[in-house]
């Protein structure tokens, strides 16, 4: 389908009335998206083993992750790389125990790569996922030793100051409002300790070219920013289109330091750039710059 078309049906849903329980319906009569979740692995698995790298070992940590999701996947991998609390905030509470469930089938098909990549004996994996409960959500969460904050504004955080040691998301952030995320990283600020890690992969592509192969990943890139707005009638499908740069800007603005950063120009995004035209927000931008489809940073908090 056409994005556009894809685009117009989609912004009727917010319409309807009980969006959310509708979304929640299908998630729970389609099957599990192996793909997304495999995904999900690969992208945490690459910025834990730099954090390993960096000597961060997870034990005596506390961990937050920033946008729960469907499926509690990266809770559970910080809970079997060693954190002794993991916390997940989330503006909806769309967890359920039906994904739960999903999810720690998926963890048993990958039980080898994820005890080898996280370093963690076989027995502490078999011991984790074997103590789960499956009686509830609640319960589950209790037994996996997740607290899930939601629904919550993670800009007003129920935690202290400096209490946290680690913040991470996943694909996230592109679904932010800019100045949301300001307020967002102030917050991991305070509540993270000094030389605390934040941790974010960032989708920088357009997501309608997912679904429409006709159009490139910077397709989005093309509209002023007026234009672009008039398209952002549903909340669910927002893209705020920053680029690497900008991310980067927002976080130094907020007291962090970049201590790595593993994003790579997209070579075939940048060829693309160079044969549309591009609005006049980035026009004097080179395309190397924006044609970073997949921004991975790992920031720390300055003292």
């Amino acid at each position: 389908m056409k994005w556009r078309h894809r685009l117009f049906l989609r912004t009727l849903l917010p319409f309807l009335p009980f969006q959310y329980m509708l979304r929640s319906l299908k998630r729970r009569l389609t099957p599990f998206n192996q793909d997304n979740a495999e995904g999900v692995l690969r992208y945490t698995f690459i910025m834990m083993k730099q954090l390993r790298a960096d000597g961060f070992t997870g034990t005596g940590t506390t961990a937050l992750e920033l946008g729960t999701g469907w499926e509690p996947q990266i809770p559970l991998l910080l809970n079997l790389a060693g954190c002794d609390k993991v916390l997940s905030v989330d503006l909806h509470r769309l967890l359920d125990f039906t994904s739960c469930r999903r999810t720690v089938d998926f963890f048993k098909t990958k039980r080898e790569h994820i005890i080898e990549t996280l370093g963690v004996k076989a027995s502490s994996f078999d011991r984790y996922i074997d103590g789960l409960s499956f009686s509830g959500l609640e319960s589950f969460l209790e037994s996996a030793s997740i607290t899930y904050l939601a629904p919550c504004d993670a800009r007003k955080l129920p935690l202290p100051a400096e209490s946290v040691d680690l913040v991470i998301s996943n694909n996230v952030l592109e679904h932010i409002p800019p100045e949301t995320i300001t307020e967002l990283f102030r917050e991991f600020h305070r509540v993270l300790k000094t030389k605390g890690k934040m941790v974010h992969t960032i989708d920088n592509a357009d997501h309608w070219s997912y679904s429409d192969r006709t159009i490139s990943q910077g397709n989005f890139l093309r509209y002023e920013e007026s234009a672009w707005q008039r398209l952002q009638k549903n909340p669910i499908d927002y893209q705020n289109r920053l680029r690497h740069f900008e991310y980067c800007r927002l976080i130094l603005g907020c007291g962090f330091s970049l201590f790595h950063d593993l994003s790579v120009v997209d070579e075939a995004l940048c060829a693309a750039l160079k044969t549309i035209p591009v609005c006049s927000k980035y026009g004097d931008v080179p395309p190397e710059q924006l044609a970073i489809s997949l921004s991975r940073i790992i920031a720390e908090k300055e003292p």
